[in-house]
């Protein structure tokens, strides 16, 4: 830093007023004036902005530490990647068991009673394929909502909530995430869910 200056006067003009002179001869005032420069040169007293202080009982192990914490992120990172890229890569085509729904079970026999007994006789994905595929034939029938042969199950819902409202598309939402998580992801709902499924049916019919 810069050291202050101080320019310093030893008299006291004669020309100004004596009242004036009286107050400048006062102890309090004194008679040396300073001007205050200020300094805006920066100085720079250190290597670095911030400086890490590691105490000196963990510093043989800080690499250590900071490898576990490295190697951690990425194995997390990895497990986020890779969960996402299986949800990606679940195929909305017909599975296996879908296929034989479709050999064993007409169009003319898509009913809840016919779900009801697949269920009792162990095939819970096939009584969800039976109650899916029922809804849209009825959506078809008695709307005229038409869905393509290659229309994904999130392709069938956005198109009935485009034209329906009411309990009826609560109820498909239902009917459709079941089958949905039951055909791709595998996880197949409780025996009790699918049979309250059935047992609503008739909410199809509740529409706005």
């Amino acid at each position: 830093m810069k050291p202050e200056s101080s320019e310093s006067i030893g008299y006291i003009p004669t020309n100004i007023h004596p009242d004036i002179r009286r107050i400048l001869n006062e102890p309090e005032f004194g008679n040396i004036r300073e001007k205050k420069v200020l300094d805006t040169t920066y100085t720079n007293t250190q290597s670095g902005l911030f400086t890490l202080k590691i105490p000196p009982v963990i510093r043989p192990f800080a690499f250590t530490f900071l490898c576990i914490a490295v190697l951690t992120g990425f194995f997390v990172l990895y497990r986020w990647y890779k969960n996402r890229t299986n949800a990606e890569n679940i195929s909305e085509e017909e599975t296996p068991a879908d296929t034989a729904v479709h050999d064993i079970v007409k169009e003319t026999d898509l009913t809840p009673k016919n779900a009801i007994l697949l269920l009792e006789s162990g095939n819970s994905i096939s009584a969800l394929s039976v109650l899916y595929r029922g809804c849209l034939k009825y959506y078809e029938q008695k709307h005229l909502i038409r869905f393509s042969p290659g229309s994904t199950e999130k392709t069938c819902l956005k198109r009935v909530k485009d034209k329906l409202r009411g309990v009826s598309v609560q109820y498909f939402t239902d009917v459709t995430n079941a089958w949905s998580q039951a055909a791709y992801g595998r996880l197949i709902p409780a025996e009790e869910t699918i049979r309250q499924l059935a047992d609503n049916w008739q909410l199809l019919e509740k529409t706005a």
